[in-house]
């Protein structure tokens, strides 16, 4: 299959999760959902993202930093009130599930919430390549993990690719292929 095949098999999949057709993507058929937004124009999720007219802002470093920021005071704050009982309780055992809660909980607010607590604050939220929020758990896994893992390998240079590229992506943006916007470009 060929690449063209492969983006109309994906267009007809999507069509057909979101009730427009039905059948076989070989031989697909139009549902009464179908019909009727033909008459009045066809609004599938591909179709959210913005068009070339419309103006996406990316979100730059310093109000990602401060993002960033936010999330390491919340994430310090967790860990405090996370850690307390393994004190009283004496049992430090208790430990592996926090550290576990602690890795995995900013993969779920990236994947599932569109962005981690401080970026939500600020009104950020992270997208894929066709402005799709939320991005998903697997992209958000690469993203989180072994986007941050080369950033930290890359002595934080990463990071600062943000300042210098014109989408505003860092290296574990790039790996991911994913951008972070101000909410308002969705």
């Amino acid at each position: 299959m060929n690449l063209a095949e492969n983006e109309i098999y994906s267009e007809i999949s999507m069509l057909r999760g979101e009730g427009y057709l039905s059948g076989s993507l070989d031989a697909p058929q139009i549902t009464e959902k179908g019909k009727d937004a033909l008459k009045g124009g066809i609004s599938t999720s591909a179709q959210k993202s913005p068009g070339p007219s419309e103006e996406i802002k990316y979100a730059g470093f310093g109000v990602r930093f401060i993002g960033t920021f936010i999330d390491g005071v919340a994430y310090t704050v967790l860990l405090v009130i996370l850690i307390i009982p393994i004190f009283i309780l004496d049992a430090p055992i208790l430990i592996i599930p926090i550290f576990i809660i602690l890795l995995f909980l900013p993969v779920y607010e990236v994947g599932k919430m569109g962005g981690r607590t401080g970026h939500r604050l600020l009104k950020l939220r992270v997208v894929d390549e066709n402005m799709k929020d939320p991005i998903g758990l697997r992209k958000a896994f690469v993203r989180e993990f072994i986007g941050n893992i080369l950033c930290v390998f890359t002595l934080y240079i990463g990071y600062l690719l943000i300042i210098f590229d014109p989408k505003k992506q860092g290296l574990h943006d790039k790996v991911a292929n994913t951008y972070v916007i101000h909410e308002k470009s969705i």
